[in-house]
């Protein structure tokens, strides 16, 4: 029998205006990366009933809590990895080409290093 994948994509945002109690603004507050635990735990209890036991907050809640800022982090290392590595990709071309001044303008300066991305296609 063929598995039939599903998936949803809920795109989160911390500074919307908070909705009347809507699984979107449940699901920034479980996510936020701004929101501390016991900051969470207070939203989850005020705003949608949620009482958070000791137990929960420090087992599953904690990690769902948590799983926010995991994302973020990972959003975060991928995001450097691709810039090293289009950095890299840079610098191997002009070096490559001999072009030492270059390298060394686009070093310096934000815009030149664009405007080489964008000639190189990188």
């Amino acid at each position: 029998m063929e598995e039939i994948e599903q998936w949803i994509i809920i795109c989160l945002n911390e500074k919307m205006e908070a909705e009347e109690s809507g699984i979107h603004d449940f699901l920034n507050v479980l996510f936020s990366t701004r929101l501390s635990v016991e900051e969470k735990k207070l939203e989850l209890e005020s705003r949608f009933g949620m009482k958070m036991s000791r137990e929960l907050m420090e087992g599953e809640g904690k990690d769902m809590c948590n799983l926010g800022e995991a994302i973020y982090e990972k959003g975060i290392c991928q995001g450097m990895e691709q810039g090293e590595e289009r950095v890299s990709r840079r610098n191997l071309i002009l070096i490559g080409a001999r072009k030492f001044a270059e390298l060394e303008r686009a070093s310096k300066d934000a815009i030149y290093r664009g405007q080489l991305f964008k000639e190189y296609g990188i």
